[in-house]
């Protein structure tokens, strides 16, 4: 009977020992997913994070700061694409990923993401996205990001800060 036991123990050990972790990854997004907006003046957007930010999304390790990193990335890409020379005064976005969910719901997996994105100006713009998809896990995630990405620079705010 203690055998028993020792093995059970044993399992459970090892099982936790192999965590899955997370990394955010790009999730190329179509040029016609977001509308035209204006960019004036050099863009610069970083992650809020100086260090590592550790966090569970079910099951999984992830790092807000590695996933607010990478969001600050793709939304610089995006911008850029936008960019048509004009100039203006320098801009900055700091992009601090808060929460990163998954839940299952049932037939497919819903992502779940609350953003905050602060502006050179002092504004602050915070907001939530959801994105469900029947894909794996991480496709999921990163899909979530991107989505993430859209609501920020369909922003009204956000918009009218990067026409300045």
């Amino acid at each position: 009977m203690k055998m028993k036991h020792m093995f059970v123990l044993f399992a459970a050990l090892s099982l936790s020992a192999c965590a899955v972790t997370y990394t955010a990854e790009e999730y190329p997004l179509s040029e016609e997913r977001i509308s035209e907006f204006n960019v004036r003046g050099n863009v610069t957007v970083r992650g809020a994070y100086d260090e590592p930010h550790p966090v569970k999304v079910t099951n999984m390790n992830a790092d807000l700061k590695q996933i607010s990193d990478q969001m600050a990335s793709q939304m610089s890409d995006e911008i850029q694409r936008r960019h048509d020379g004009a100039s203006g005064s320098d801009k900055e976005i700091t992009v601090r990923v808060t929460r990163m969910a998954m839940v299952n719901r049932f037939v497919y997996n819903e992502g779940q993401i609350n953003v905050e994105l602060t502006l050179g100006n002092g504004e602050t713009v915070s907001y939530e996205r959801r994105n469900g998809s029947a894909g794996v896990v991480d496709r999921v995630l990163n899909g979530t990001i991107a989505v993430a990405i859209i609501e920020g620079l369909e922003n009204d705010t956000v918009r009218a800060y990067l026409a300045e």
